[in-house]
């Protein structure tokens, strides 16, 4: 099941390691102290050297079986804090119950806005894949508190699992959120290879893009866009748009209608090998 803690790696943290001594005394601040740091480390070297989102896999698709099941195929992404966040199984989303769910004046904007040349009305909602932590097993331990008791227990292992968000889209569709922005210059085609690179080094190496895209030092906040909804923390990696069928009169799931789906709007993580063939692709030496 899903922890209900929040993870360190989610605030500001400095790289303190644990100073080892004989005769110094060892508690759980200690242990999860040291946890602390190497995941630290190793997050934010993944998110600096490699960025965030889908490294592998992760495709988006319906149920053969039945077409308004999306399944989300297993893969590997990257958070913006460094997390990996490996699915191993297929997942599966009845859409037609998360429907629902949804508040009817949020259903009704996004199907008003979904207007575009060629597509049909829908419901826009994006599909997100974010960390979580998940408890496995139980362990007696030492009670605090009120559960101060020599039958406590507590989980035995952490796993780092995943988690699922499908956020609403209400406005209007030149106005939604779209690829991150490296990106879209990738999807533009060939382009001036030293006028890119002149780009790369007065807006990025020299403004410090880095720490104004991905952290808030200053604040050890997570710096986010426009694609995140105010009940996520900015951490989740996008993988589809997902248009959804639908009547408005009344607002209502159409299940006689077909589902939509953008896997090219994801993010992706990008290995040293893989920026060098896209310079290559897109006309670099």
């Amino acid at each position: 099941m899903a922890s209900k803690y929040k993870d360190p790696l989610e605030k500001m943290l400095y790289p303190d390691r644990v100073n080892y001594a004989n005769g110094v005394l060892l508690d759980e601040n200690d242990f999860k102290a040291e946890q602390i740091y190497f995941r630290g480390r190793l997050g934010r070297a993944l998110s600096y050297l490699h960025g965030f989102g889908t490294v592998a896999g992760l495709n988006v698709l319906t149920l053969g079986s039945d077409p308004h099941i999306l399944r989300v195929m297993p893969g590997l992404a990257v958070d913006r804090l460094g997390r990996l966040i490996e699915l191993h199984v297929p997942y599966c989303i009845r859409v037609q119950n998360w429907f629902v769910s949804q508040n009817a004046d949020a259903l009704a904007e996004s199907y008003a806005g979904s207007v575009a040349d060629g597509l049909p009305q829908a419901v826009v909602a994006d599909l997100f894949i974010k960390f979580d932590t998940c408890q496995r097993g139980k362990t007696p331990c030492f009670g605090v508190g009120n559960l101060d008791a020599t039958d406590a227990f507590t989980a035995e292992r952490l796993r780092d699992g995943v988690g699922f968000d499908l956020v609403i889209r209400t406005q209007p569709e030149a106005q939604k959120p779209r690829q991150y922005a490296p990106y879209e210059m990738m999807s533009e085609g060939p382009m001036d290879f030293e006028a890119a690179m002149e780009e790369l080094r007065t807006t990025k190496l020299e403004a410090g893009w880095r720490e104004s895209e991905f952290w808030n030092s200053a604040a050890g906040n997570i710096n986010v866009g426009d694609e995140y909804s105010s009940k996520q923390n900015g951490t989740e990696v996008m993988l589809a748009r997902i248009r959804l069928p639908a009547t408005d009169s009344p607002m209502a799931y159409n299940t006689t209608g077909a589902i939509e789906i953008q896997n090219d709007i994801r993010v992706l993580s990008l290995s040293a090998d893989e920026l060098f063939w896209l310079i290559k692709a897109t006309g670099g030496v």
